[in-house]
């Protein structure tokens, strides 16, 4: 009887350290998975991105600059400036993620050189020369939306020419729905855009916001929403490579 009772004992304890170690066991691999979400979310460690990001070249451009200040908002903003300090947000992003970042412009100066046509065609000439040279495997170009106060959202537009361009677009403009949750907008096709038709790899413009948007424009001044505009753009970027490989 008393080694019954020692085996039942036996028993029990056994079952009750089993089940304490797969407790344990459940408890550590479910903060694993947390923990692994929470840096996915993050967007900045790069072994969790499995190689898709590390070493890639990314040519960002931040619109207009030095003679051309683009779009200005009602308090005064200047889309150029925007257009920058979004820019460098973008590249501190995603060269922590691995990549490797090609600015077309990293202060406020225009690309325009003596030739032929208008300013603005020599302008942009010489920063798709730059992105060809770099050998980049993207394109995102920044800038901002005006169309008076009524509107607002950021929204990513792509030339129908290539898959390749709207699945990036789509990518990013997904991530900046989820992640900032203040517009509902699609990414859309546009054909008039000089940079996106003559670009040769996927390429992408990011209308960052309406800087006519009084609202807006106060938002878009925000160094804390910048840096969450583009850890949005950089997920949507590295969606689009992961998917790729």
């Amino acid at each position: 009887m008393g080694r019954i009772v020692f085996q039942a004992w036996h028993l029990k304890t056994m079952i009750t350290i089993g089940a304490g170690v797969l407790g344990l066991v459940l408890v550590v691999a479910g903060s694993l998975y947390y923990v692994n979400l929470q840096t996915v979310h993050q967007v900045g460690l790069k072994q969790v991105f499995n190689g898709a990001v590390a070493g890639r070249i990314v040519a960002v451009d931040p619109g207009h600059g030095g003679y051309d200040p683009g779009a200005k908002g009602a308090g005064g903003t200047l889309e150029k400036d925007l257009n920058l300090a979004i820019a460098f947000k973008l590249k501190e992003t995603l060269e922590q993620a691995g990549a490797k970042v090609v600015l077309t412009r990293d202060r406020d100066v225009d690309l325009v050189t003596p030739g032929e046509g208008t300013k603005k065609f020599r302008d942009l000439s010489n920063r798709l020369k730059i992105v060809r040279e770099s050998k980049a495997d993207l394109l995102v170009s920044i800038h901002m939306n005006s169309s008076g106060s009524r509107w607002r959202g950021a929204q990513v537009f792509y030339h129908p020419q290539s898959e390749a361009n709207r699945s990036l677009a789509v990518a990013i403009q997904e991530e900046i729905r989820s992640r900032l949750g203040n517009t509902s907008r699609q990414a859309l096709s546009l054909t008039s855009a000089y940079l996106l038709q003559e670009a040769s790899i996927p390429a992408v413009i990011v209308e960052a916001g309406f800087i006519t948007n009084p609202a807006e424009e106060k938002l878009l001044n925000d160094p804390a929403y910048q840096q969450s505009l583009a850890q949005a753009i950089a997920a949507g970027i590295i969606r689009f490579l992961a998917e790729q490989q």
